[in-house]
């Protein structure tokens, strides 16, 4: 996303990357995130995501391989194996078994691992794989229109206006059933 991101920066908002970055470092110099985005948002019009992206890239906060497509594939094992790390390690298979049925929905699945969670995406996110504790891997869904259960339960997104709004949180492998299954089916499907 954030290469796709900065390829259409320039059209989409008048300056390229580097010159966001030029313009930011003479009128913010010495300036924090927060006033560059301030900046950005105010002087400028630029969304929320946008200004934060490009606050942090004119400052160097944002690493090289966030903005190449080798930086990011040679960082997502690392970012995977950074979330089922030490004490959640026992939780890897879970996880694991979660990611190869997302997968197994259809050829056109992607996976996009970000440090705190694992979304899976056609067109748009349809599941998300996150581990919120060292006792369960949260699976989360987009199944808009859907009756919330005891096991399927609201995330909230329905409010917010989130694309997942149903969770299930899965402690052992028995518990990816044919429940499970079905809504990521529905979730894939719809998404």
């Amino acid at each position: 996303m954030l290469i796709k991101w900065e390829r259409e920066l320039k059209e989409k908002m008048g300056r390229s990357l580097e010159e966001w970055c030029r313009l930011l470092d003479r009128s913010c110099k010495g300036k924090d995130r927060a006033a560059r985005i301030a900046v950005l948002k105010g002087e400028h019009g630029i969304g929320s995501n946008s200004a934060w992206w490009l606050a942090d890239r004119s400052l160097g906060e944002l690493h090289p391989w966030d903005s190449t497509e080798e930086g990011y594939l040679a960082r997502c094992p690392k970012l995977v194996d950074a979330q089922f790390a030490g004490g959640k390690s026992h939780l890897r298979p879970i996880g694991d078994a979660l990611l190869d049925l997302c997968r197994a929905c259809g050829d056109d699945v992607g996976i996009s691992p970000c440090e705190t969670i694992i979304p899976a995406y056609r067109e748009h996110v349809f599941a998300q794989v996150s581990v919120p504790n060292r006792k369960v891997v949260r699976l989360s869904l987009a199944l808009k229109g859907e009756p919330f259960t005891a096991r399927f339960i609201d995330t909230g997104g329905t409010k917010r206006k989130d694309r997942l709004t149903h969770r299930v949180d899965i402690a052992n492998l028995v518990e990816i059933d044919d429940a499970v299954r079905r809504a990521l089916l529905r979730a894939y499907d719809a998404g």
